[in-house]
């Protein structure tokens, strides 16, 4: 973990923003630590705790092209490497951080797609990442912005 959004790379911070009363408290780029361990694997890129107010939350974020519907089934097989592993006893209280991100109505998992996006909203491609609970892709996101 390191504080801020220092984890994530200085390429992918231009399209990170922070909501109003919203504070990043640290971060942490999942890729480069399970590069090893799991070398082969769609492995998500970074999670981010944020505040608000004495509120403490994760989100999730992805910065990962959508120039073709192809990439989804690539963002879905993420998205399941990284619920894969909240699940685990190691990071129960990440999940517990998760869950009442969703909860108290801020984005879990983002998708920044900094280019073009190949495909639009009520396709069955963007019906696949709702299923997957992936919203649709964005050009951007702000930090503790509800949905």
């Amino acid at each position: 973990m390191k504080a801020g959004l220092d984890a994530v790379q200085e390429n992918d911070r231009k399209y990170l923003g922070c909501e109003m009363g919203c504070k990043v408290a640290g971060s942490v780029n999942l890729d480069e630590a399970y590069r090893v361990a799991n070398p082969y694997s769609n492995r998500w890129d970074y999670g981010v705790g944020f505040s608000v107010g004495k509120e403490e939350f994760a989100t999730w974020i992805e910065p990962h092209s959508a120039t073709s519907e192809r990439e989804v089934g690539v963002m879905v097989r993420k998205l399941t490497w990284l619920k894969d592993k909240l699940s685990t006893a190691e990071y129960s209280e990440l999940l517990a951080m998760t869950e009442k991100t969703g909860k108290n109505g801020y984005r879990k998992y983002w998708w920044v797609a900094p280019g073009r996006i190949g495909f639009r909203k009520g396709t069955s491609s963007a019906r696949q990442l709702s299923i997957a609970g992936l919203n649709f892709p964005s050009k951007d996101m702000r930090i503790g912005a509800k949905e």
